[in-house]
This record gives structure tokens, sequence and C-alpha cells, in this order.
């Protein structure tokens, strides 16, 4: 059996210290390994092949040492490094003497998982194993993606220095900048992944370098971090004097805010080098990409090879109608030539912009609307923006076939029981909410009304019982005009929704106070309730005070436990039975209250 090992602290004949969280991963790996099978039952091919591997050279914490101090102390045989995997919030840096005993060591990995902060020390840990490394992942742990850029120095000499071995590469964060400022030649690159920075989306060589050496790069997988303004695809795949065209690259994985989809010319020039990929794996992101068909179409027709495989089910963006049907630019034939890729956007949406747009005959003929908005299906969309005061009965007649999954529509409170839009939410079959989409645009805030379930034969506005509101107030001493807009808002919000919303019983609103200085000076019910507010039903502007309106549509408005807000009010029917509330009498028998 493996003995278990007891942690301390252990210096190597070269004065590396292993301690704290090494410390615990070797307790751990103790535990572990006392309780398993002996290892002289495991056969010596097996334990030589399998599992030696698998005891990875680790760091932590700026310390370098075998976590399986159980098997074996830190080895100098650089045989027992083939796998190395350092994980450190903290930088790491060596001393020389740790700087010129390391390297030899690791002079026979053949894999590197280096999960730590851009320091010099690292860099040059990497470069010892340049000669025989074939995996390299390369990446910054998650706490130091938002503090300052670490710069690595450049190297002045003009040689390359050449890895001979490495064929896969995942890079992310301030690592991006290593091979060009380090001058590292990966000429036979077979895989890479790019995790694009804040550092490198300033600087398109950044990337590139890392595929520049490489003639033999077959899959490349590059995500801007939903970053607007990043690379195209063009600027990543641009040629060089090592790698001339693009006939070798098949794969690629691309996740991005839209920004890196090459205009017309760049997918022309990518053709032209020869690009035809067999398998594209795409997610747009965080964008309205709805303008991007054009572009998208002719990546699809130019640079993919016949019978390629794609996939686009990683995407989470919006689908806005006036981008696709009331552009300037658009026509009849260019809806006709792109309706494959129309379809697929619409496909992989996960959010739709109706607008008035849509409607809009003067500049897209009907004809040519009519042979595409049919078979149009929002498959993935739960959320439906309905934003328009017309819309075309090929639109009108296939709601329940475009939107198939729609849970959430937002739209204004008092424009719910006009004709169109009852027509339109009425075929919603998965429609679980509506959202007042004024509140929608307060980042902060949401006015979330349920839709009855059971009820599916009345219009929308009778199935709507309940309010479910949150919102963030700010307050400042000696400004408080923020406070008082967002509880005018708020109040606003209400007072439409009792007026237009028939068999509604009760709005449940959560406040949460933000800034300095409030500490329960201004009181938040008697702000709301005092409060003056347009009345909904006139068109003079005619100003109320918050309470006086609730008592007018028979609602009153009474506080609530706070739970985890700063305050919290409910605006109910006057006479309205809540179940969970009860009575002390409740509490008792019949029998019990006649004594």
């Amino acid at each position: 059996m493996a003995k278990r090992h007891c942690p301390r602290q252990e210096k190597d004949v070269d004065g590396m210290l292993a301690d704290g969280d090494d410390a615990d991963a070797s307790q751990q790996g103790g535990q572990q390994s006392s309780a398993s099978l002996p290892l002289w039952v495991v056969p010596p091919d097996t334990l030589s092949t399998i599992l030696l591997p698998l005891l990875a050279t680790q760091c932590v914490v700026g310390t370098l040492s075998l976590v399986r101090k159980a098997f074996h102390a830190i080895a100098a045989d650089p045989s027992n490094h083939h796998t190395v995997f350092i994980r450190s919030h903290k930088p790491i840096h060596l001393t020389h003497t740790q700087l010129r005993v390391w390297p030899p060591r690791l002079s026979q990995t053949k894999r590197a998982v280096l999960i730590c902060p851009v320091t010099e020390s690292v860099a040059s840990l990497i470069e010892g194993m340049r000669r025989t490394l074939a995996y390299l992942h390369l990446d910054e742990p998650v706490s130091q993606l938002q503090r300052t850029h670490r710069l690595l120095s450049m190297r002045q000499v003009t040689s390359m220095l050449v890895f001979s071995a490495l064929e896969e590469v995942r890079v992310g964060g301030e690592w991006v900048q290593a091979a060009r400022r380090k001058r590292w030649a990966l000429r036979w690159l077979v895989s890479l992944s790019i995790r694009d920075s804040p550092l490198s989306g300033r600087r398109a060589d950044l990337v590139w370098w890392w595929r520049s050496h490489s003639s033999r790069l077959r899959s490349f997988e590059f995500d801007d971090g939903g970053r607007g303004g990043g690379h195209s695809l063009h600027e990543l795949l641009v040629t060089t004097t090592f790698v001339r065209d693009l006939r070798a690259l098949k794969v690629l994985r691309l996740t991005t805010s839209g920004s890196s989809f090459p205009e017309v010319d760049d997918t022309d020039l990518l053709a032209e080098h020869g690009l035809r990929l067999e398998e594209i794996d795409i997610a747009i992101v965080g964008t309205d990409h709805s303008d991007k068909f054009v572009e998208t179409d002719l990546l699809r027709k130019s640079c993919l090879a016949p019978g390629a495989i794609e996939r686009w089910d990683r995407s989470d963006f919006c689908f806005d109608t006036h981008f696709l049907f009331g552009g300037e630019t658009t026509s009849a034939e260019e809806l006709s030539r792109r309706a494959d890729s129309i379809k697929l956007l619409a496909s992989v949406a996960t959010k739709v912009h109706l607008t008035a747009y849509l409607g809009d005959a003067a500049r897209v003929p009907y004809p040519a609307l009519y042979a595409i908005v049919p078979s149009l299906v929002f498959s993935r969309a739960e959320h439906l923006c309905l934003d328009c005061d017309f819309l075309p009965e090929m639109v009108l007649s296939n709601v329940a076939h475009m939107f198939p999954c729609v849970r959430r529509v937002e739209a204004m409170v008092g424009y719910f029981a006009d004709e169109l839009r009852q027509r339109v939410l009425g075929q919603l079959p998965a429609l679980e909410a509506l959202v007042d989409s004024v509140s929608e645009r307060d980042e902060d805030g949401e006015f979330l009304m349920r839709v009855d379930q059971i009820e599916k034969d009345r219009p929308i506005v009778e199935r709507i019982h309940h309010i479910t509101a949150h919102t963030q107030l700010h307050y400042e001493q000696g400004d408080t005009s923020d406070f008082f807009r967002t509880c005018r808002e708020l109040a606003h919000s209400c007072a439409r929704a009792v007026h237009f919303l028939p068999r509604l019983e009760r709005i449940v609103v959560g406040m949460r106070v933000g800034g300095e200085g409030w500490e329960g000076q201004e009181d938040i019910v008697a702000t709301l309730q005092e409060n003056r507010t347009f009345r909904p039903d006139t068109d003079d502007f005619t100003q109320v005070a918050f309470h006086r309106l609730l008592r007018f549509y028979g609602f009153e408005m009474v506080e609530l436990p706070r739970l985890a807000f700063d305050c919290r009010v409910e605006m109910r029917r006057l006479g309205l039975c809540i179940p969970s509330q009860k009575r002390i009498t409740d509490y008792f028998s019949a029998r019990q209250r006649v004594r």
C-alpha cells in the first residue's frame, strides 16, 4: 500500500519550498492512495506507461514540486516530468538557482498545463520544454482577468525560438502576447485555440503570430470574449511568409460578438487563399447579428467545402427584423439569394425584435416577403420584443409556427389590449409572462406579469392576475434626483397596470437602495404613496397622488417583510383574501374558539 504522506514543509536539494496548498494536495493524495490497491499488483508496463505520466509535476504559489509525495520525492530525472501542471493565482517568480535547475528537468516534458499570471519565469520554463513539448495549455486564472496588464519583455535577437514538437496549443488571457514578444516559432502546429484578451484586442499581430509559422494548421478556434470592435476573421487568418495559403485549415470554431465576421471583400480574399472548411462551429453572442446575413451567407458559400458540417447552436443574439426587412440596402433579389442563411440565423437566434419596419412595403415588395417570412422558424427564441403598430397578414397568420418557444414578450402595458397585440399574444403556445418594456430598459429592474395558463380562452389582459417587480433605487446625500425619479417611474408603471389589466389582483415590488447616505432617511413607502403620477385614463396629463389613484381603482398599498430587499410593498385589490396570510384565529379549531 502507498504510505500516507504527512503534510509538512519540504525542501528539495535546490532550495525549492513546497508548502501551503501543495501540502493540502499532498494530504488528499495520500488519503486517496491509502484506500487504493497495492502498487505491486499493477503490471510494470501499466505503471510506467499509464500511471506515472498522470502524476504530473505541479506548481502552487511560487513553488515547484511533485504533488504525489506519497509515491516519490521531487525528482531531478527529466523522465519523471513528462506532464507538468501549474495552477497559481499569484505570480510565480523563480530565483536564478531555480531557473538553472528546472529547465533541464523539464527537457523531456511532452504535456504542460499552466494556469497562472504572466511572468518571465514561467515563460522561461516553457522555453525549456520546447524540444519535446507536444501539448501546451496556457491561460490566466479567472481572478486575474480584470487586473492591470503585465507585459513580457521583448526578445531582442532576430532568430526565432523554434518549438520542434508542439502540435496543439490552447492559450488565453494575457498569455496571448507570449509568442509574439518572445519570438516563438510553432512550425508543426496542427491545432490552435485562442481566448482573446483586452490586450490582444488592440493588437491583431499578437493573435495571428501563433499560427504565422505553421503551414500545417488544421484546426483553429478563436473566442473574442464577447467584445465588439475586435479582429475580423481575415485579420486572424492573414497569410505570411511561412503560410502562403489556407488550404490546410479545415476546422473553424468561432465565438464572436459579430465583429470577427469578414466583410464581403475579405471573404473573397479568404476564398482566393484556398480556405475550404470542412467543419465550422460558430457562436454569435451578445449582439444583434441579423444585419450580417450577407456576410454570413458569403462565408458559407465561399469558404465551406461541399458537405461541410455546420454548428451554430451555441449562439445567443437578437434577431431584429428592422435590419432584415427594413434596411435601406435590402432588396427582393438580396432576400431571395440569401434565403438559406436568413433561415439559419432565425433558427439560432435567442431573442426576436419585431419592429414596425417589417410591414414597410415601400422598401421590400410583399412578394419577396411572402417567399421567405412563412418559412422562418425561431425555434430557439424564448424572448420576443413586440414594438410595432402594424404587421402584414403573412406574419399574423404564422405566429404560432414562427415562434413556437417564446416564453416572454416585452411590450408596453398600455398596448397589450389592442387588436394587433391580442392576436399575436393569443397565438403564442408557450407564453408564460409579459414584461413592461419601459421597465425592461432599466438594467437593474424588472416588471414581470405572469400569464394564467388555465384560462387560455380569455384575452391576454384578463389572464394576468399577479405582477412581480423589483428595482434598484440610487440615493446620494445632497442629490436625490435619481431616487425620486425611479420612485416616480415605478408608480407610473403600477398605475398603468391597475388601469389596463381588469383582473389584476396584486403587485409585489421589491426595492434595493444603493449609494451613500440613505440609511433609512427617506421612507420609501411614504415616498411612493405621495408621489404624483399621471392618470392613465386621461390625456390631459392630470397628476394625482399615487395612493389616491390606487384607491380610485380599488387597490391599497401594504408593506411586506423585507426579506432580501431594503423595502418590499404590495399593491393589492381591496378585500382580496391572501391564503398565505392568516389571522391568529385561523390557527385554532372551531370548537376551541367556541370555548
